[in-house]
């Protein structure tokens, strides 16, 4: 019957893997809100070249005020987001920084007992490699044993 190599700390490194892909999962959504933030602040940034080009068709010949202030107040309203939008951003990039802490010390942690069941595996194959091999000499001396006993006796068991 096959022994198998039981490591008695595989529920810790189990949780260690779980809390891994959890530290790997915050990350990503982390990088997400940075990434919606960037293309927030992109977008933000065509509307206002698009409304610009717009404002200098219109600056030609009769000049419309009432656009020229629409403009004005989208520019205002928009470099105000923008700002709340850079805000956020800092925050978003302190976040991933944590979160990149948190998961390289996830990952060495993890790293650790993969380690040392590495080790212990490979102490458990050297035990049972050293058994497997006395098991044999044992077999051979008692086969050895069997012959030179037959020999002597010529197929007669012999008594002392």
């Amino acid at each position: 019957m096959a022994v198998k190599f039981r490591f008695p700390l595989q529920v810790v490194l189990d949780h260690r893997s779980r809390i891994e892909d959890q530290r790997r999962r915050e990350l990503a959504e982390a990088e997400a809100r940075r990434h919606q933030c960037h293309e927030t602040l992109r977008t933000m940034q065509q509307t206002i070249v698009g409304s610009r080009g717009q404002l200098r068709s219109g600056l030609r010949g009769r000049v419309d005020m009432r656009q020229v202030a629409a403009f004005a107040g989208y520019s205002i309203q928009a470099r105000g987001e923008a700002q709340l939008i850079v805000q956020r951003l800092a925050l978003i990039e302190r976040d991933i920084e944590t979160a990149r802490q948190r998961l390289a010390d996830a990952a060495r942690q993890r790293k650790a007992l993969e380690l040392l069941r590495e080790k212990q595996l490979a102490q458990w194959q050297s035990r049972q490699q050293r058994r497997e091999v006395a098991e044999l000499d044992e077999i051979a001396t008692q086969a050895h044993a069997l012959r030179c006993g037959f020999e002597s006796g010529h197929g007669r068991e012999t008594r002392t």
